[in-house]
């Protein structure tokens, strides 16, 4: 079976890959004269002189589809793998410390704490999946010729 430092760093990896991008975001609201608000996301594309809003609203749609695409197929590969590490190191720590024995002490709180990463792999996973979506939908926009900005509403 898996040891523990193994099941960390692919944890880490994970979460490095994932991280990996950012995305532009404002603190102050675009005004509505030198940006375009995408409808239904938090994104804003800057107008230009040769800014088309029927072409810009395609493409917007395109990149977004990308995106969930993107975002969900990475969100279900955390959740698989937290879901799967934290349940499993949960029923180790069990069994060890129902089974008793000298080094059960000792293996069994290193059992949960790789147990609650591995919930806490799972319960990010939502929130990646809407980062990732909003970061790959920015780079497909941007790879476009969109100059792209994000105002997120608290």
């Amino acid at each position: 079976m898996f040891n523990f430092n193994s099941i960390l760093s692919v944890v880490a990896t994970l979460i490095m890959l994932i991280s990996c991008s950012s995305i532009d975001a404002t603190d102050e609201k675009p005004n509505n004269i030198s940006y375009f608000h995408i409808v239904n996301t938090p994104a804003y594309i800057t107008i230009d002189s040769e800014f088309n809003e029927a072409d810009a609203i395609q493409d917007s749609n395109l990149c977004f589809d990308e995106g969930l695409r993107d975002g969900k197929f990475k969100s279900n590969i955390l959740k698989g793998t937290g879901g799967f590490f934290g349940v499993g190191y949960l029923i180790v720590a069990a069994d060890l410390a129902t089974s008793g024995g000298v080094l059960s002490s000792i293996f069994v709180p290193f059992a949960l704490g790789a147990s609650a990463v591995g919930f806490v792999v799972y319960a990010s996973s939502d929130r990646a999946e809407e980062f990732t979506a909003y970061s790959s939908a920015e780079a497909c926009l941007e790879e476009m010729g969109y100059e792209v900005v994000f105002f997120l509403e608290e």
